[in-house]
């Protein structure tokens, strides 16, 4: 069925135009169907070559399913160009409500939570889309990997609308992230004058202007850690501005890798996080047994012998699994983990006989297979061990530029006795004698990635993680 809505789209004034939206047919998804895909078509015509005249907008699906993650659902346009949706997203949760999937969406499908309702870059690139013919029959592919929970198509529609005069960026994304700084970059837009952006923590789109810029990149500093950002970025034409594009990204943990731990020097411990930023920086670890994501991480030194109670508790969307470690950062010995219960339960480990000596505890994902997010949680460590000094923050250090290309400046009130750079296998890649207050290290040599300075004093240690440009 074809429907035609009347816009009015504000661009330095008001201007009439045609949107264009064609249903699909509805109807049951078959169990168990992936051999054989179930496609529901759409009739599109009055369209022509999308890029000319219009251009891709959205497709809007509405599922009822239990358990989401059997579904694999994919766009097939007339030519044959298939662009994937959701393949497998949303675990154990149920159905896709009025889930809507765009090019300029500032969240990825991926990233979202069953139901899905909102707006959802999907996991395919819909610029592929750009200059087939649209006027012929496109199917919404769906197939059900799973047995004994029948899906429901309830509705499902693409819309097309007028090519832009001024397009907006394309290609915005997100680099170089770390917890306190982040990149941006896109691609430049014929026709421009300059751009405007916008970086904030709200997914709703601007109002007003931005700040200029002729660049078609922006480094952001003095970010909060475990935050969710949102960059958008607009086309100045001159005459008109294009709509705004967003990307959207968190900032990760200070404690993402084994060698910027979170020193814990007293029991009991609490400290609730949100590790959805949290970078799988040493991939899948396999120590204990079966794998689990390089997560967040703490760690503690163990002067009397005693337990150890490691409890994880609030919990929400994503399956946790605990580790404990001794040994060093790149070359662990397996003290214990746990992982006995299913996305959004709980975790406790208990090890009832740590010696002396230094631990690491690891709270990651328990994929182990490939990248999974981590979530919100809170941890509580309690036991009759007694701790000894590890590290600590070094109180007035000072350190920049980060991300730094070449010299990476050093600053404290007392004397900086040595400085040591590791990698994030926890290879050491450079080591510096300095005692004195100020020091510049040269990073010149170093290939461009994460690493962990461990910068010392007479009675500090402060290990701090760095970018390299």
């Amino acid at each position: 069925m074809k429907r035609i809505t009347l816009l009015f789209l504000v661009c330095l004034g008001s201007v009439g135009t045609y949107s264009q939206t064609f249903n699909s047919t509805t109807g049951v998804i078959p169990d168990n169907s992936c051999t054989s895909a179930h496609e529901f078509p759409f009739t599109v015509s009055g369209v022509g070559v999308l890029g000319t005249t219009n251009i891709f907008d959205q497709i809007v699906i509405d599922v009822t399913m239990t358990y989401d993650g059997d579904l694999d659902i994919s766009l097939v346009a007339p030519n044959g160009t298939v662009v994937a949706l959701a393949i497998g997203q949303g675990g154990t949760g149920d159905n896709f409500t009025n889930t809507v999937f765009r090019a300029n969406a500032p969240v990825s499908i991926e990233d979202g939570v069953a139901p899905f309702t909102g707006i959802y870059l999907p996991e395919g690139n819909l610029s592929n889309l750009n200059g087939i013919n649209a006027d012929g029959t496109w199917l919404l592919r769906i197939c059900d990997t799973g047995l004994n929970d029948i899906g429901t198509l309830n509705s499902a529609s693409l819309t097309f609308v007028p090519t832009p005069t001024c397009l907006p960026p394309s290609f915005v994304f997100s680099n170089m992230i770390t917890s306190n700084s982040a990149n941006f970059v896109w691609n430049t837009v014929s026709g421009s004058v300059n751009y405007e952006y916008v970086l904030d923590n709200d997914p709703v789109i601007p109002v007003g202007a931005g700040t200029y810029t002729t660049a078609t990149n922006y480094s952001a500093s003095l970010l909060t850690p475990e935050t969710n950002y949102y960059f958008h970025v607009r086309t100045n034409c001159g005459s008109e501005f294009s709509s705004w594009a967003t990307t959207t990204f968190t900032t990760p943990p200070q404690n993402d890798d084994c060698a910027s731990a979170k020193n814990i020097s007293a029991l009991p411990y609490n400290l609730s996080q949100y590790a959805l930023g949290a970078t799988n920086n040493a991939g899948v670890i396999s120590t204990c047994g079966t794998g689990m994501n390089d997560g967040v991480w703490y760690t503690f030194a163990v002067g009397t012998p005693g337990n150890i109670n490691v409890a994880l508790t609030g919990v929400n969307d994503w399956d946790p699994e605990i580790a404990v470690y001794s040994g060093s950062c790149g070359s662990f010995t397996c003290v214990g983990s746990v992982d006995a219960g299913l996305v959004g339960d709980d975790e406790t480990l208990n090890l009832p006989a740590l010696t002396s000596g230094q631990y690491w505890v690891n709270v990651g994902n328990k994929n182990d297979l490939a990248n999974g997010l981590e979530g919100a949680f809170t941890i509580d460590i309690t036991g009759t061990v007694s701790l000894t000094a590890h590290e600590s923050e070094i109180t007035n250090l000072s350190y920049y530029p980060n991300p730094v290309k070449d010299m990476l400046n050093l600053s404290n009130t007392q004397s900086i006795s040595n400085v040591v750079i590791y990698n994030l296998l926890g290879q050491q890649s450079l080591t510096k004698a300095v005692n004195a207050n100020q020091s510049q290290v040269d990073m010149s040599h170093l290939p461009k990635g994460t690493y962990m300075v461990k910068i010392s004093t007479e009675n500090e240690v402060q290990t701090v993680k760095v970018l390299k440009n």
